[in-house]
């Protein structure tokens, strides 16, 4: 039982990381269902069969829920969205290729703060790393 229970705590660690990445994006009022999978990225990314079986599962339950389209996310899974579209009744979105897209026809909203967010303290680093502190922390 404790391997199972290893192997879902970092799955169950990415649905609360998406919400408020969603909320701080603007989108959270829109988000319907996050769906996440046991397999890590580099497993998907390594047996092509186990990642279409997985990611069609998780795309036919999400469509379930209620959304109108679902997000497949991560950049190890770029191109599977097209790939798993004919298995799945709603539209499929390639997160990489969204990003991107949005990134190259400079449609991203301003950001909601000036500074770059950081906020860690850079004191009593060694001096090659001191210099890779941003501006503002030096």
């Amino acid at each position: 039982m404790r391997a199972s229970c290893e192997s879902a705590a970092p799955r169950e660690r990415w649905a609360p990381m998406l919400r408020r990445l969603a909320g701080s994006l603007g989108f959270g009022a829109l988000l319907q269902h996050i769906e996440t999978v046991v397999p890590t990225g580099a497993m998907l990314l390594a047996d092509e069969a186990l990642a279409m079986r997985t990611l069609g599962a998780a795309c036919r339950a999400a469509a379930g829920t209620g959304a109108r389209s679902i997000i497949v996310g991560g950049a190890g899974l770029a191109g599977y969205a097209e790939r798993l579209q004919p298995e799945v009744p709603l539209p499929l979105i390639d997160s990489a290729q969204a990003g991107l897209d949005v990134m190259l026809q400079g449609l991203a909203p301003p950001a909601l703060r000036s500074d770059d967010g950081f906020v860690a303290d850079w004191s009593g680093i060694a001096p090659a790393m001191q210099g890779l502190a941003p501006d503002h922390a030096r």
